[in-house]
């Protein structure tokens, strides 16, 4: 189970550090390698199998590999870079796909600047928070899995405070939780997001921490003609979005050894031109709001084990009069055996605690709306090798 800090959010990815292999360090340059190979049993109905019609259960094998770099300038400046792909991440991706890659100049006391693909302020600073599952995690928050091209971070820590401000440039097809009439995909225009938290000394079991952030981004416009090709057509004709912001708030108690506790308050509000139509199989025809709620708690043993559990729901509702409104919520359950710095082995269910399927109209479940399905009661176990 990882918790976050600001310096290694922002300096790279956090899943082989405390194994990392150091290939050349001299003269204040050094690169290291890191990477897992694990295997995943999925149950069936649990969409780990894209490629089998009934969603059988099934094993699946995958792979990471990630490079990390820096070198020190002179007495205050550091330049850095990394770069990480996923390899067969599941059935549909056999081949090598960038998942993060960056680089950037370490100021010391005075923060770091970085440019490159990664994930904004809102999700490092305050939904990270209760990201601390493996399988079934993530199902009431919109930007995890947002890792955008084209990004700049500012980011800075000190006396209990981290502060990261993100910027993201123009670039088509990017990552965007919520946007479930464009499958979470969509031209990002410019986005931006601002993150703030607060971590107190120990308490009791450990350390307080506050987190608050607030973003939003713009999307292609449909009829700029600044995106017209030659030919007079827009390349972004058909997209649905306008704009959406984004608040998140978290509370966290505790660390990586003994009790750990977090909740988390996320809030995106999208807005659709006003001559959209609406699809038929998103049921979503107007501007609309999508929020989720998650609760952690954890408890990490000495010996290597560790017991999580969340409680997560996941609501969308859209302004118009006849709109949409559905909601789900589900429970999952994680126990993780760190054997050694290197290898564990975990299993982890997750239960529907009241999804929205009671409609007589099944376009308008959960799952139709946002491709997320609660109903069903799924399990996963797997084993890790971590370097």
């Amino acid at each position: 189970m990882l918790r976050k800090s600001l310096l290694a959010a922002l300096c790279g990815s956090l899943m082989g550090t405390a194994s990392a292999a150091t290939i050349f360090d001299r003269d204040g340059t050094s690169v290291e390698a890191y990477g897992r190979v694990q295997a995943v049993y999925y149950s069936q109905d649990s969409g780990a199998n894209a490629q089998s019609a009934a969603n059988d259960g099934n094993l699946n094998a995958s792979s990471r590999l990630g490079f990390s770099f820096r070198s020190e300038l002179n007495s205050a400046v550091a330049a850095y870079a990394g770069m990480e792909w996923d390899n067969a991440d599941d059935d549909s991706n056999p081949e090598f796909s960038a998942r993060t890659l960056w680089v950037g100049a370490d100021f010391g006391a005075f923060g770091s600047l970085q440019a490159g693909r990664f994930e904004d302020a809102v999700y490092q600073i305050v939904e990270s928070s209760t990201d601390v599952l493996e399988d079934w995690g993530c199902n009431g928050q919109f930007g995890n899995d947002d890792r955008r091209d084209g990004s700049l971070a500012y980011a800075w820590s000190g006396y209990g405070f981290d502060v990261m401000l993100t910027y993201n440039t123009s670039k088509d097809a990017q990552s965007v939780g919520g946007a479930y009439i464009t499958d979470d995909e969509a031209p990002i225009k410019a986005g931006y997001a601002i993150g703030i938290g607060y971590t107190t000394p120990d308490v009791l079991f450990g350390p307080i921490g506050i987190r608050a952030g607030f973003g939003g981004a713009s999307f292609q416009a449909r009829g700029d003609a600044e995106v017209m090709n030659d030919d007079g057509s827009n390349p972004y004709a058909g997209n649905p979005y306008d704009r959406y912001t984004h608040y998140a708030a978290a509370l966290t108690w505790g660390g990586d050894e003994g009790l750990y506790l977090a909740a988390l308050y996320t809030q995106r509000s999208f807005e659709l031109y006003s001559d959209f139509e609406g699809r038929e199989d998103a049921l979503l025809n107007d501007d609309y709001d999508t929020w989720g709620v998650e609760v952690v708690a954890s408890y990490a043993f000495t010996n290597g084990v560790s017991l999580t559990a969340s409680y997560q729901y996941l609501k969308v509702d859209e302004d118009g009069h006849d709109g949409v409104s559905v909601d789900g919520a589900a429970i999952p359950v994680y126990l993780n055996y760190q054997v050694n710095p290197e290898f564990n082995l975990w299993a982890e269910a997750r239960f529907d605690a009241g999804c929205d399927d009671s409609s007589t109209d099944d376009r308008r479940s959960l799952a139709a709306v946002t491709g997320r399905n609660f109903e069903e009661n799924v399990f996963s176990f797997g084993a890790r090798y971590t370097f």
